[in-house]
């Protein structure tokens, strides 16, 4: 069967969203690599710092190869407008960018890799719970027990974690803000993405979460700079691997997929994150771990398929014939 011309955007979507995902997964190796040197802080600002260099770069080279369709939207806007209310919109989504990798990063070192990419990933359930508070957004039967038993599942991750030390419980709720955060930053960049290219957005995001390091870095006299190979090497891979590959791909994504679909993608990455840290960390979870963990998964694909049926019900009953 020959797909429709709607179908095949978010086929493309789809993988470009599960291709970033995939780049993202690695992302907690770099980190455990990077956190024997410097601080949560420094790592994002430096993650941030050098993948705005990137994207500067490749829009540099796009502009260079006239190729405004890979720039703007809509073909004839001209040149790249950016209006007030997008800047403040850029603003918010570079800091809570920040907020969300910070918070993130500090999680990883106090608790277990795959646990904190868990609770991170809960950010599903703030994205569902922005739309319905500030679009009105619906939704049905089969997401409301989805959302029941993901928070079961947290709910026993939590209690074992407690019997285990405060550290980790501390690093899970950690993970948990961290989620908070991405979920407004995916809301923010699925309604600039009207009007502005995943370069132009992510060019931005960078250069505001690097600025909004730099000052907490000199406050608290903490090392910015790698100062070994294996640092430098765990930061260049992050910038380009996690952030212009990864969250390039998730941004483009959100073109034709909302911040609710591509919350839901992002589930698979604890389970690539938990494979690498086992791989390379001889990280394990307790069968009781395992459990839960299957648990909250199982919750946030019930729930956050129901909404993906239903936007691609009402995508193509809207799409002109």
């Amino acid at each position: 069967m020959e797909l429709t011309g709607f179908r095949k955007h978010v086929v493309t979507a789809l993988v470009a969203a599960l291709v970033g995902v995939l780049a993202l997964s690695s992302s907690a190796v770099f980190v455990r690599l990077s956190s024997i040197e410097l601080s949560s802080y420094a790592i994002v600002s430096n993650r941030l710092l050098f993948a705005a260099i990137i994207f500067s770069v490749w829009q540099s080279i796009l502009t260079i190869l006239h190729k405004p369709q890979a720039e703007i939207i809509q073909p004839d806007s001209g040149s790249i407008k950016i209006s007030a209310k997008a800047q403040w919109l850029l603003l918010g989504a570079g800091v809570s960018w920040f907020a969300a990798l910070t918070s993130f990063f500090w999680a990883q070192t106090q608790t277990n890799i795959a646990i904190a990419c868990l609770l991170h990933n809960l950010a599903p359930i703030f994205t569902s719970l922005g739309a319905w508070w500030f679009f009105g957004q619906t939704f049905n039967f089969k997401f409301g027990v989805g959302m029941i038993i993901t928070l079961i599942g947290v709910s026993a991750i939590g209690w074992e974690e407690m019997q285990i030390s405060s550290m980790r419980l501390n690093g899970d709720l950690a993970a948990i803000l961290s989620a908070v955060f991405l979920a407004s930053y995916l809301l923010i960049i699925e309604h600039l993405r009207i009007q502005l290219s995943s370069v132009t957005i992510q060019l931005w995001i960078c250069v505001v979460g690097a600025l909004v390091g730099f000052p907490i870095l000199l406050l608290t006299h903490e090392q910015f700079l790698p100062g070994s190979l294996t640092t430098w090497l765990a930061i260049l891979a992050l910038a380009f691997s996690c952030q212009f590959l990864g969250h390039g791909l998730l941004t483009f994504s959100l073109d034709r997929l909302s911040s609710v679909v591509v919350a839901l993608v992002h589930l698979l990455e604890p389970i690539f994150a938990g494979l690498l840290a086992w791989i390379l960390f001889s990280e394990q979870l307790e069968t009781w771990s395992w459990i839960a963990f299957s648990v909250v998964l199982l919750g946030l694909y019930l729930a956050i398929s129901s909404q993906v049926n239903r936007e691609m019900l009402q995508s193509e009953s809207e799409e002109p014939t």
